[in-house]
């Protein structure tokens, strides 16, 4: 094959191309949606299958709360707390341990009647940890950038020490 005949053919395929985009372009707009040849049947069809329903969700049941709403206890900043209920017919008090002196502070959560428990003065109290039913206590002293001391200790309650002789 020539070479002019390639190019004669290559320019009447352009051209049928242009003329069938100018076509469409300004033409090819269908006026009903079944004038559309090329519908494939993918949407606006009614389906005739059959519908299954979802499953229906039991609801869960509803457990009664047993504590009030979350509220402030205290102003004071806390470095460790522990909720204490020393048996089930108890009410549930909490103590912390305040930020910078160490001091033990019990709150009843009810109330909110606060007492101070421990007269035990840890300078730069950082942080506290207390056992499960809040007889003993840990309380770090420090800053990071300086070494740190870990006070242990057993609270006593009836005169307000914190015991740290085993």
């Amino acid at each position: 094959m020539k070479q002019k005949t390639l190019i004669i053919i290559g320019v009447v395929i352009v051209f049928i191309l242009l003329f069938a985009w100018i076509y469409l372009l300004f033409f090819g707009t269908p006026q009903d949606p079944k004038q559309v040849f090329s519908d494939l049947g993918f949407g606006g069809e009614e389906e005739t299958g059959i519908v299954i329903p979802p499953p229906i969700e039991e609801p869960l049941p509803e457990t009664p709360a047993e504590r009030p709403k979350l509220r402030q206890l205290t102003t004071r900043p806390v470095v460790g707390f522990v909720e204490v209920q020393a048996t089930t017919t108890d009410p549930v008090t909490v103590y912390y341990a305040e930020a910078g002196t160490g001091h033990i502070y019990e709150v009843d959560p009810l109330s909110g009647n606060e007492k101070r428990i421990s007269n035990t003065t840890i300078a730069e109290a950082s942080y506290a940890t207390f056992s499960p039913l809040g007889d003993y206590v840990a309380v770090r002293s420090g800053h990071d950038r300086r070494a740190n001391s870990i006070t242990l200790g057993t609270l006593n309650k009836t005169d307000g020490s914190l015991d740290t002789e085993p």
